[in-house]
């Protein structure tokens, strides 16, 4: 509720619209109560029975192992898979993926498998969790379930509200490159995988609508959302926004002067927790690719939402106009968030 006052969609007659179950992802059955999971596996009166489930969350700390989160990002999965199989009045199952850049060419499990194994926990935790969601839907859904797989980039505000998520790890290397005044080198015709929450958030309504209708055969609905810009025009509306100079810089060079900064500012420093992941993607955040092919109101969306969530960030002082620190340090920041969906450099 506070999240969705902050954003300014929430109605006080909402309250009477929504049930909150206190659970952890982590413990077994989501740590829900015997009631609670009687209601999610289908059973109860009619009009209590769940009819759609959308998993949105997870354990993701770039530094911990794959079995560190394995109860919270596989098991929890597992479990609601088996509530699906259990329920007979389910239509609908999505899962919202990531740790992983979206493919625009078609994807072959056993490649992403060799790829990820060369990623972090939390990559392969999430690969595996789309492995049983694909399991689940050729093997055992019954016929009247939808599954469904949305599988975005990173997510930002919306281009309304512009409301970042500063621990994201697309505006942590953002502010970092601010302080510096200097980005990672990157081909200029890279592709920054990047959407809206709003753009996300319809792939979810339009995987739970037309319920009852497996339209792929028993096979899961893979929803890409390979919306984005060139990584040369994203940083073009940093600097833009920022009012500053960046340049880009050989990788060895940026890499100085960025552990220069962290050695500064210590644990305050927002990619603190992040070095390994950033010495291992040599600080991109784009991939080499044909760029898909977008409307050019999409285009439009991506650009407004990008420097909207600059301005919301430069408004609350995380990033600043000039090359003074920020004015919103954290006293120590956190590797761990729960809920939040965003791909990693795999």
């Amino acid at each position: 509720m506070k999240v969705a006052k902050l954003a300014g969609w929430w109605l006080d007659n909402y309250v009477n619209k929504r049930e909150a179950w206190t659970g952890d992802l982590a413990q077994p059955k989501l740590g829900l109560g015997v009631e609670q999971w009687k209601r999610l596996c289908g059973h109860g009166s009619p009009e209590n029975r769940v009819t759609a489930i959308i998993h949105n969350g997870a354990t993701v700390n770039w530094n911990a192992s794959f079995s560190a989160l394995k109860a919270s990002n596989v098991d929890s999965v597992m479990d609601l898979l088996t509530a699906a199989a259990d329920s007979a009045s389910l239509t609908n199952f999505v899962y919202v993926s990531g740790g992983q850049t979206p493919k625009v060419q078609e994807e072959n499990d056993g490649r992403l498998a060799e790829e990820i194994s060369r990623s972090n926990g939390y990559g392969q935790s999430k690969f595996l969790s789309e492995l049983l969601v694909k399991e689940y839907s050729r093997m055992i859904a019954p016929s009247k379930q939808r599954v469904c797989i949305i599988k975005p980039g990173y997510i930002i505000g919306s281009r309304e509200d512009g409301i970042a998520v500063r621990d994201d790890f697309i505006w942590r290397l953002t502010a970092s490159c601010a302080q510096i005044q200097s980005h990672s080198a990157e081909d200029p015709e890279a592709w920054l995988f990047v959407t809206d929450v709003d753009r996300v958030a319809d792939a979810v309504s339009d995987c739970c609508t037309n319920a009852g209708q497996n339209t792929c055969e028993q096979s899961v609905e893979m929803v890409k959302i390979l919306d984005g810009l060139l990584v040369s025009d994203f940083w073009s509306i940093i600097k833009e926004q920022l009012g500053i100079k960046m340049q880009s810089s050989r990788f060895d060079s940026w890499m100085h002067q960025l552990n220069t900064n962290i050695e500064a500012q210590g644990e305050k420093h927002p990619l603190w927790p992040l070095l390994l992941t950033i010495e291992q993607g040599q600080g991109r955040l784009g991939v080499v690719c044909t760029p898909p092919e977008m409307r050019e109101s999409d285009r439009q969306r991506v650009r407004e939402a990008v420097r909207k969530n600059v301005a919301y960030l430069i408004g609350i002082g995380f990033l600043s106009r000039s090359n003074e620190l920020p004015k919103v340090q954290q006293e120590k920041i956190e590797t761990s968030f729960v809920g939040r969906p965003f791909a990693s450099r795999a």
